[in-house]
């Protein structure tokens, strides 16, 4: 993100999200936010009129907010499309949030996955959808789920989820597949290495400060979806074989 401000001829200047009050005294002319407080929207209205880009949050254009997210809709087409040519029909979302956090995240990974689920053929995919609020089954009664993947959302709920399974006696992937978000140095390092939807972090913070630079010359801006990669290493198997 330095950098990129650096080539487009900003100075940047770090400050804790719960320190914005100090942008009212210094001579600023837009900021990117990475912190993912829920209250940063709010409290960034009672400023001057800042422009501000978010990095995966919501935006609010009346307070000159805009946003540049992961583009949780195709990722997660991309995801099922890939457990389904590996054989898979029952596959689980597997979330970290409340059910309720979920549905209101502007990546749209839940909405995403249903979609890409019914439009592979399953009439019903939020019965495979589990939540911080709502957890799926463990140990016999998962098995019995007869579910043979899953999509783990959450940088390091993938790694969590994977410990539980282990700790449940059920092996990845020979008895279960899991597809999770990357974690840079972790997911490679997992046992097996996790197959991810990875985040495009230098086309974030490009799209990013190219949005930021809009909004301070006062050209035509809106928010940007950047679409997620996929990473395939080991965690998981082909049905069947």
């Amino acid at each position: 993100m330095l950098s990129e401000l650096r080539e487009c001829g900003y100075r940047a200047e770090l400050v804790n999200a719960a320190d914005i009050e100090l942008l009212g005294s210094r001579a600023v002319t837009g900021a990117i936010a990475i912190a993912l407080d829920d209250r940063l929207n709010e409290r960034w209205s009672e400023l001057p009129n800042l422009p501000l880009v978010r990095l995966n949050a919501a935006s609010s254009h009346r307070d000159n907010i805009y946003s540049v997210n992961s583009d949780g809709l195709s990722g997660m087409k991309l995801a099922v499309d890939f457990l389904i040519g590996h054989g898979h029909r029952r596959i689980a979302f597997l979330s970290e949030e409340r059910f309720d956090r979920e549905l209101v995240l502007p990546s749209g990974r839940y909405r995403g996955f249903c979609t890409a689920m019914r439009a592979a053929g399953v009439v019903e995919p939020e019965a495979f959808c589990y939540f911080s609020d709502r957890p799926r089954p463990v140990g016999r009664a998962w098995r019995d789920t007869g579910i043979t993947a899953g999509i783990c959302v959450g940088e390091l709920h993938g790694a969590v989820a994977a410990l539980q399974l282990y700790e449940e006696g059920i092996r990845i992937p020979e008895e279960f597949s899991l597809l999770s978000l990357e974690h840079p140095s972790v997911s490679e390092n997992l046992i097996p290495p996790h197959t991810t939807l990875s985040q495009d972090f230098p086309e974030l913070a490009r799209r990013a400060v190219a949005l930021l630079d809009n909004l301070i010359g006062h050209r035509a801006a809106t928010d940007i979806m950047v679409p997620y990669r996929l990473v395939v290493r080991r965690s998981v198997r082909r049905l069947g074989q």
